[in-house]
């Protein structure tokens, strides 16, 4: 929740502030450097409003440590399930998204009926496959957007290679949404 919105839960915004004030101090901190990062990273940004609060990462950061989430290009091959997922959403480092569609498929052989990963039919939905259209047009300017113009390019670029990836690979329909900043649904057709 961020300072302000509180207020659409309590009876006034000057009560949804002092709630959400002892609540925050009432939690375990973040650490120093988090908070030092997302205000620096909030500075002057025209898309600030798009971050997440400190009291939105205190939620992510419990419930990480809670399920014991690790980075998922390390992670994801170490995984052995012992039944097929049914869906997988990816919303993570885009230049990894390939890493990831790859080592799924890898890990949900069409041919194997057991030890897989993905079953047969299983959702991959794939998250911010248009980046406010800059992904589509290579047009649009980048001020505003927090990266250097070579990181966004180098971003773009490794979006676009995994957009066009799904859609040359047999085993996947794809369907791209132009929602947001764009989505895609990736069906596992073995």
């Amino acid at each position: 929740m961020k300072a302000g919105e509180a207020s659409n839960l309590y009876r006034s915004p000057s009560t949804g502030n002092k709630v959400l004030d002892y609540a925050s101090a009432h939690s375990t901190p973040l650490d120093d450097k988090l908070v030092a990062f997302h205000a620096r990273a909030a500075e002057g940004r025209q898309d600030s409003r798009m971050l997440s609060s400190n009291a939105q990462s205190q939620v992510h950061g419990f419930l990480a440590r809670m399920i014991g989430a690790k980075r998922g290009c390390s992670s994801l091959p170490t995984l052995h399930p012992n039944h097929p997922y049914d869906i997988v959403f990816l919303d993570a480092n885009k230049e990894g998204y390939i890493t990831y569609l790859t080592t799924l498929l890898d890990k949900s052989p069409p041919s194997s009926t057991t030890g897989r990963f993905l079953r047969p039919g299983a959702l991959i939905i794939a998250d911010n496959v248009l980046r406010s259209g800059l992904v589509a047009d290579d047009s649009l300017p980048l001020e505003g957007e927090g990266r250097s113009e070579e990181n966004w390019r180098s971003h773009i670029k490794a979006i676009r290679e995994f957009n066009d990836a799904c859609l040359r690979n047999e085993r996947l329909e794809t369907v791209m949404l132009p929602l947001w900043d764009g989505v895609s649904l990736l069906r596992l057709k073995d």
